[in-house]
């Protein structure tokens, strides 16, 4: 076991002699282990780190403790034969050994792993700058075409024919484009932790009239019959996001009137569930194949049937992330032929906790980073 282990596998005395030294030690550090069993720990260690390092071992060879895992506190580094010092993972457990005790590290090269994370960190941060000129640069020139639109809209003769439809296309297409930007930058918030939600005491009654007001139009425009069917009566009040929730409510009622056809119905509901509330939005549409039915809130997934309806793909992830991001979930059920329905439950929030701003993946705060500094076993 200690020869094929690709981890390095060092073992050493109380007074950190090295007494053995595995192959997978001798791939890392660059050392054989003939040069080196008897040797100074140290060796393996850059000089600034080994004082602490020993203080760390004295350390844990009086705690209570058998084993622990290395760099809790601290970063882990290594020091290779020819001088490179790298990044490791590491554990360290002792065994009782005559009058002391011996101890033993397990480490593994987290070189390449670092490299990678370092440069996804890179692309994430370069995403981040196009996205900040985008939302900036893009929607500005955006808001300008829209407006001027309206204002031509609003100057067309009576008898104008032809351009009124050419200026509604003008008009859909920059809200169209409006959404896609918006989309995006909720992605890259919810990817960095940094939605933001500004809570307060909601009534989601009130919610659901207004998402049920804002696509009455549509539904009638396609023909589709909207029913609010709700009791408004012992629901209690949510504190929550009320713009962030009608995001929410807006992307699974638009869904489902794109995808019910002339005729059907889609239906909106909520009812007390346990500790919390369920919305449900519930539509007579064409359903979704069992083996759709996991990916439906991926990213810039589309159903194969999804036709000409424009969609970035990613509505239904950026809701599945505002819904957790009020520590509630959201899911779906569907028959073929038959329909949909896409249902949330969000908890309600106990009497007496703070509406405000919040942010990340759930509102909480979070703890800074520990310092890079150590490569001790503690």
């Amino acid at each position: 076991m200690l020869a094929i282990s690709v981890d390095a596998i060092i073992s050493c005395d109380e007074e950190r002699r090295i007494i053995l030294f595995n192959q997978g030690a001798e791939r890392i550090f660059g050392y054989a282990a003939a040069e080196i069993v008897g040797r100074s720990l140290d060796l393996l260690l850059p000089e600034a780190m080994r004082v602490r390092h020993a203080t760390h071992m004295a350390s844990f060879a009086t705690s209570e403790s058998t084993a622990r895992r290395m760099g809790e506190r601290a970063r882990i580094v290594g020091l290779r034969k020819n001088g490179e010092i790298f990044p490791a993972e590491a554990s360290i457990s002792r065994v009782p050994a005559g009058a002391g005790w011996r101890f033993t590290v397990m480490l593994r090269d987290v070189t390449e792993r670092q490299r990678m994370e370092e440069g996804l960190r890179a692309a994430v941060a370069a995403r981040d700058q196009v996205l900040a000129v985008v939302s900036h640069d893009l929607r500005n020139p955006l808001s300008a075409i829209k407006m001027c639109t309206a204002a031509l809209e609003a100057s067309l003769p009576a008898e104008t024919t032809v351009a009124g439809p050419l200026l509604a296309t003008i008009r859909e297409s920059t809200d169209w484009m409006q959404r896609i930007i918006q989309d995006l930058l909720d992605v890259a918030s919810l990817d960095a932790g940094r939605l933001s939600l500004h809570r307060g005491t909601q009534s989601i009654e009130r919610l659901l009239d207004h998402a049920v007001e804002l696509f009455r139009p549509l539904a009638d425009e396609h023909g589709i019959g909207l029913d609010a069917g709700y009791a408004r009566e012992n629901l209690p009040d949510v504190v929550l996001d009320g713009e962030r929730i009608l995001q929410v409510l807006s992307n699974l009622i638009g869904n489902a009137c794109k995808f019910t056809p002339r005729g059907g119905r889609v239906s909106i509901g909520v009812t007390r569930e346990g500790t919390g509330v369920r919305v449900w939005v519930r539509d007579t549409g064409c359903g979704i194949e069992p083996a759709h039915l996991e990916r439906v809130f991926d990213r810039f997934w589309h159903a194969s049937d999804a036709g000409q309806v424009r969609s970035t793909g990613l509505g239904l992830a950026i809701a599945k992330g505002i819904v957790e991001a009020h520590g509630g979930r959201i899911w779906v059920e569907s028959e073929e032929g038959e329909g949909s329905t896409f249902s949330f439950a969000v908890p309600v929030a106990a009497l007496g906790v703070a509406a405000g701003p919040a942010s990340g993946a759930a509102g909480e705060a979070t703890e800074p980073a520990p310092e890079d500094d150590s490569v001790a076993p503690a």
